[in-house]
Order: C-alpha cells, then structure tokens, then sequence
C-alpha cells in the first residue's frame, strides 16, 4: 500500500519531480515487462495457472479481491491512529486519501502519496516533518510485525496443523491490542503505537492469506511459513523509494523468494513446501496485482 515518503526541501516544501523519480519508475515498468517475457516464455505454466483460476471455487476467487480490501482499511486505520496525534483527521477522511494515493500512486512520480502530505499540510495543518515521520513509524512498525512473523514461522514445527498455525499468528495482535487498551485511559499517546502495531500486523496478515489465495489459485498452493516469506518479501520491495507500490519490484521479489524456496528448503532439511517455481510465482503475484488493481481503481475513484 503506501509505505515510503517523499523528498523534502531544507525547509519542509515538497520537492518537485526528480529525474531520479522518472527513472525509477521507467525501471518497475521494464521490471514487470520483463515479468511478462519470463511468463510468455513458459506458457505452458501460463496456461494451467489460468486452467486452475477458472475452475477454483467461487469462494477463493472472491477471497482474492476481498483481501485488497482489508489492506486498505488497516492501513488507512494505522495511518489515522498516528496521524491524529498530530492534527484534526477523521478515519474517514483518512480513508479516502489512502484510497485516492493507493490508485494515484501507480502512476509516475507517486503523485498520490505527495498530494497526501499536502493535503495533511494545507487542509489539516499537519507539518511535512510530522507526515513524514508517521510513515517512518508505519514502516518501522511493518518490519517488526515481519520479524514476529518469521520467529513463529522458524519456531513451529514443520508439520503443524492450520489451528495450531492459526493460534500462534493471532497471538501477538492480540497481546498487543490488550496493551493499547491498558495504556489508553492513562492518557498520552503511547497507545497509539501499540494500536499502530495491531493494524500493522493486520494488514500483514492479510498479505499473508493473499499469496496462500492466489498460489491455490493457480493450483500451485504453498506452505503457510513460505506465505509468510512472500508477504515479508513483497513488504520489502514496496519499501524501495524508486516506484509507487513497488510496481514490477513486488512481482521479482515474489518470484525470486519462491523460486528459491526450495532449495533452501532441502537445505535446511524442511520438506516439499511448495509446487512453485519462479515463472509460476510471477505469474502468481502478477494475478495478484490484477486483483488489486480491481479494487484500488473503484476505491481510487470514489
């Protein structure tokens, strides 16, 4: 969704579109050409992955272009619980510029995450340093939800049933929400970042859930701790400051992790999990870019 913040002047003006900003943005396109050439080049797994979607159950498909939307909310929510420390922002108001900046943002230069913090600063009086600091700690509060992720991932047995997997991810959520619920009536503002924490972690988990979905999708399904890799690595690339939503650097990072999966998994003595390769995981995260895209344009636009 939206991660990285913009340059800013010595005096806290946005600076004006960069050379650097064009490139990066020329770099995610060649990026998912090149995606789109890999996959022509094994059309035989382009083909059975279309095969698998049209004949998964309605529920998976539906699951695939619901999650998108579970994204948007828990984002647009940590963005409002730190944000409002800072300046008169509603949770719906909030809503709708996560929304507009999340469709703006794949064109060049991500007009949409700019037109945000301008908007905070013009509309809500909110400083540029403010903005910019809450998605420092947005980001911040990703790669620490990531690392409690991979921990439980490395700590459960291989073999270890769905309720089991289940259990242990909705714990830490849990334990945190609990502390932000103790900390909120002594007044102040460390809640918030235990609230952070929870909608970080939220919309991490659904990631999660949205490579299970898609990879089942295309009858290639993979292991709960490789979904948890695949979001880690999709969170990763979303965080390079070159392109909006890590357009073309998302669908490499997925089709490299997932191409090594195995591998490493030999390695490590862990097992078959997954029936993916690289070619299949690019076409994977490409279908899963479509169905965001099929929810980030009617959202964008309202």
């Amino acid at each position: 969704m939206i991660h990285n913040g913009p340059g800013a002047g010595e005096r806290g003006r946005l600076t004006p579109p960069s050379a650097r900003s064009i490139l990066g943005y020329a770099l995610g396109l060649v990026l998912l050409i090149a995606a789109g050439a890999v996959i022509a080049r094994h059309q035989g797994t382009f083909v059975g992955a279309v095969r698998a979607a049209a004949g998964s159950p309605l529920w998976l498909i539906c699951l695939c272009l619901l999650l998108p939307l579970m994204n948007w909310i828990s984002v647009s929510m940590s963005f409002w619980v730190m944000t409002r420390r800072y300046g008169p922002v509603g949770p719906g108001e909030m809503s709708a510029l996560i929304g507009g900046a999340w469709l703006l943002n794949y064109l060049p230069l991500r007009p949409g995450l700019i037109g945000r913090l301008a908007y905070h600063r013009s509309v809500n009086e909110i400083p540029l340093k403010h903005s910019v600091l809450v998605i420092a700690i947005n980001s911040a509060s990703t790669g620490v939800c990531a690392l409690v992720m991979i921990t439980i991932a490395i700590l459960l047995p291989g073999g270890s049933r769905w309720p089991v997997w289940a259990a242990a991810l909705a714990a830490p959520p849990l334990a945190m929400g609990l502390v932000a619920a103790g900390l909120a009536p002594r007044g102040g503002h460390a809640w918030r970042y235990w609230a952070n924490m929870v909608l970080r972690y939220i919309d991490l988990l659904a990631w999660v859930a949205r490579y299970a979905a898609v990879f089942a999708l295309i009858g290639r399904p993979i292991s709960l701790p490789l979904a948890v890799a695949a979001a880690t690595a999709s969170q990763l690339a979303m965080l390079v400051p070159i392109v909006g939503n890590g357009l073309g650097l998302r669908e490499w990072a997925i089709g490299l992790t997932i191409g090594a999966a195995p591998a490493a998994a030999r390695i490590l003595g862990a097992g078959e999990i997954s029936t993916a390769d690289t070619p299949s995981a690019l076409t994977a995260d490409l279908i899963n870019r479509a169905a965001e895209l099929a929810v980030a344009i009617p959202v964008g636009l309202a």
